[in-house]
């Protein structure tokens, strides 16, 4: 979704962006808190990476046409809130594998790690993918094969720990 066309007016202090709310006779909008234009694409953005906005928009065109992407400014500020210990700690008795995209510039694998070590499962594997990113997991069938090896050979193991 493109958004309509608008003159921007960038102010380094507040009284600049005030004065300039005053002064205005159209409809103005304040434009803040982590937004960017994302070139070529002239789209608000909340998320800062563009490759996020380009796998995505492929990935619709080819498989998935009705899905739809959206990033706000309070979607990334929850997002930043987020925490999912709460959860993992509730992981007793069911076997986990958290795997790693060894290349994952978006996800920081401190956060994942620490993910992980809150599961108190005895039965858990954290692996670490090399030559994966986060968003190759979503474009590239070679790197979502690599992890899915990683993956199958750990489920082997479980299910045959069950007979």
């Amino acid at each position: 979704m493109k958004p309509a066309n608008f003159s921007y007016e960038r102010s380094t202090t507040l009284d600049a962006a005030l004065d300039l709310l005053a002064n205005d006779s159209q409809d103005s909008k304040i434009i803040a808190g982590g937004q960017s234009l994302v070139p070529p694409f002239d789209e608000l953005a909340a998320w800062p990476f563009g490759h996020v906005y380009t796998a995505f928009v492929d990935i619709k065109n080819r498989e998935a046409p009705l899905h739809e992407h959206w990033n706000s400014i309070e979607s990334v500020e929850l997002l930043m809130q987020y925490n999912v210990t709460p959860f993992a700690e509730r992981i007793i008795e069911t076997p986990v594998m958290v795997t790693l995209a060894a290349g994952d510039n978006i996800t920081s694998a401190d956060l994942e790690v620490a993910a992980f070590n809150a599961i108190p499962c005895p039965n858990k594997q954290l692996v670490s993918v090399a030559g994966v990113t986060h968003m190759s997991l979503y474009t590239s069938e070679e790197d979502l094969a690599k992890v899915g090896r990683a993956q199958s050979g750990w489920l082997r193991q479980v299910l045959d720990g069950m007979d």
